[in-house]
């Protein structure tokens, strides 16, 4: 069904340290939609290369565990839930401090942008970004 959509929105992401002195990161989210609409984004902290028993597999690597979700399970609402004006960048910033097990090398922040179709009660995914920890990925991903 998601297929039929029409792409609406761009996402960008930047990381990292609040200041040199602090364990904290930052994540600046910015969302710029070609319609008028109400979006929210939700931000996820995953970490890849994580050995762990599975299914009798003593030495299984695990991708994409969720170490930390950032905002509320519907998403965080942005531009004071007002809809977006057409072409004009929405920004958020969350902060997060890593927990001193993580493996900050193998961290990533995946941020998505949703919309809701029914007023509010369910929200599908229009568009997701993901840059690793210290890193920064634009609207259009470079080749």
């Amino acid at each position: 069904e998601t297929a039929s959509y029409t792409p609406q929105c761009g996402v960008s992401v930047e990381t990292g340290k609040s200041d040199d002195q602090s364990e904290e990161y930052y994540v600046n989210v910015a969302v710029t939609s070609n319609l008028p609409s109400v979006y929210r984004y939700l931000v996820f902290v995953v970490e890849d290369g994580i050995v762990a028993e599975q299914t009798g597999d003593p030495d299984y690597v695990h991708y994409n565990v969720v170490r930390a979700v950032l905002t509320s399970e519907k998403g965080d609402k942005i531009n004071d839930n007002l809809p977006l004006t057409v072409g004009v960048e929405a920004r958020a910033v969350k902060t997060f401090v890593p927990d001193p097990s993580w493996n900050k090398d193998n961290l990533r922040v995946v941020v998505a942008a949703t919309t809701s179709a029914d007023g509010g009660y369910t929200f599908v995914v229009n568009n997701v970004a993901e840059c690793g920890l210290g890193g920064s990925v634009s609207y259009q991903y470079a080749e």
